[in-house]
């Protein structure tokens, strides 16, 4: 059997965020269905411990059945009107990426951890720069074993190539995480751009995606 390998981009959540959404939860597109048993149990509990830490109603995004909450997809929920990452990568990106089994992309953020680009979230209002627990979230993250969970995802999907374009917060999330992941890494470093990184992200982003 030939196993499939497979290129992946790892991109940050945007501040802006579109309001708005479905109180219908598509768990097909759910990380935890791309996770091994021990890396989906771990997650969910961090992001409960979290959602719980801030006060946050649980919903179905954190395995309870809630349908008073609005979800959207990620990809979609980040493109609010001051997104400079989201806005540069278009619509037609998005469908490559959902038609190409090769090429994958996933998001780390400030509440849920690691998701989906499809993945079905509400709208939130946290930074990797927001203290839980006496530390910043960006360590909390990272204390609490964020990079085993993107291991076993890559793992798990047959990760050959990672290109990452984080930024600084959420580097620090996963510092030290991929010096030994069995999978060419590339990081690409947009801060010489400053107040305009992030546009360049999402340009570079959308550029990979289209000539794939």
């Amino acid at each position: 059997m030939i196993v499939l390998s497979r290129t992946i981009i790892l991109i940050p959540c945007s501040g802006s965020k579109r309001e708005g959404g479905e109180t219908s939860y598509n768990t097909n597109s759910s990380i935890l269905n791309y996770l091994t048993d021990s890396s989906r149990k771990h997650l969910l509990n961090l992001r409960r411990r979290l959602f719980e830490y801030f006060s946050i109603q649980f919903g179905q995004d954190v395995g309870h059945h809630n349908n008073k909450i609005y979800y959207m997809p990620a990809h979609k929920r980040y493109a609010g009107k001051d997104s400079q990452i989201y806005r540069q990568i278009s619509p037609s990106s998005w469908d490559i990426l959902r038609n190409t089994e090769n090429l994958d992309l996933v998001i780390i953020s400030a509440l849920y951890g690691l998701l989906r680009y499809d993945e079905p979230i509400r709208y939130y209002d946290k930074k990797m720069k927001d203290i839980m627990e006496h530390q910043t979230l960006k360590t909390w993250w990272r204390n609490n074993g964020l990079c085993d969970i993107v291991k076993d995802y890559l793992n798990k999907n047959n990760i050959s190539e990672v290109h990452s374009v984080l930024s600084n917060d959420y580097n620090e999330a996963l510092r030290g995480c991929f010096t030994d992941i069995g999978a060419k890494y590339v990081y690409h470093d947009f801060s010489e751009y400053k107040s305009g990184s992030n546009a360049h992200r999402g340009k570079w982003v959308d550029d990979f995606i289209q000539n794939f």
